[in-house]
């Protein structure tokens, strides 16, 4: 790996490219649906409930939720390209989310203002710095209302740290073939990506790093935050057997009850 990946390099990386690179996680619609199910069984949310979409791209799940009749639900993300998108795929459907461009350290919204908040797809992590992370978590924390939940996906770092491979590659639905190299400096995992051409050769090139954590480090930073009440969940791994999905492989998932 030739270069490594600045703290904020989530701001640069996920463009609509990655909506090509990453289509086996992110554009499986029996996938999310699945995903969804879990988050409702977890969340304990009612309809008519508001519910945050914090860092949820182009809104695959807001958008799975709303087509159920959930919400009102707001979708916040920082990728102006993925939120574009999501508007896009709203309308088509004729759903109406709420989308706000925003970090998720520094959220544009009032305090108490939702009945829970979904932080899922490996969007935790992001910062190779702890007190970021957990910048993230309280500001989660704040805009829940008391009783509500926060329902939280993170990597597996035992499962990452056992047996995720060095090197992966596959085509992408269009042809374009994703490479990718990784390696562990604990407590970072650091990946290069290139994403190849047939035609042009290398089109993208980028690094990014996922700042890992056990379980049990995840339930003490949720209690730490505000959360009287955390539980853990079994994996959550909805691929294929045999797939390399990466850090998406073997998620783990939290609950954190605000009082």
């Amino acid at each position: 790996m030739r270069k490594q990946p600045h703290s904020n390099w989530w701001k640069e990386a996920f463009d609509l490219l990655y909506l090509e690179t990453d289509a086996r996680s992110v554009e499986d619609p029996a996938q999310t649906a699945r995903e969804v199910d879990l988050y409702l069984k977890l969340g304990g949310w009612k309809k008519g409930e508001p519910l945050l979409d914090l860092c949820g791209g182009h809104g695959r799940h807001t958008l799975e939720l709303l087509a159920r009749g959930w919400g009102p639900l707001v979708l916040l993300d920082y990728s102006s390209a993925l939120l574009l998108e999501a508007k896009k795929r709203a309308r088509q459907r004729a759903l109406h989310p709420i989308i706000l461009r925003g970090e998720a350290q520094h959220l544009p919204l009032k305090d108490h203002a939702f009945a829970g908040v979904l932080l899922v797809g490996n969007s935790f992590g992001y910062s190779p710095r702890d007190k970021d992370n957990i910048t993230l978590l309280k500001q989660a924390h704040r805009v829940i209302q008391p009783k509500g939940r926060l329902v939280l996906e993170v990597a597996n770092r035992e499962f990452i740290e056992k047996g995720l491979p060095p090197t992966s590659r596959h085509q992408t639905p269009s042809g374009l073939t994703v490479e990718r190299f990784r390696r562990l400096e604990p407590p970072l995992l650091i990946c290069r990506e290139r994403v190849i051409h047939s035609m042009k050769g290398s089109i993208k090139e980028h690094s990014y790093c996922l700042r890992l954590y056990y379980r049990e480090e995840v339930e003490k930073m949720l209690k730490e935050v505000g959360f009287t009440k955390v539980k853990s969940h079994p994996l959550l791994s909805p691929h294929p057997p045999g797939e390399d999905r990466g850090t998406m492989e073997g998620r783990l998932l939290f609950v954190g009850w605000k009082a």
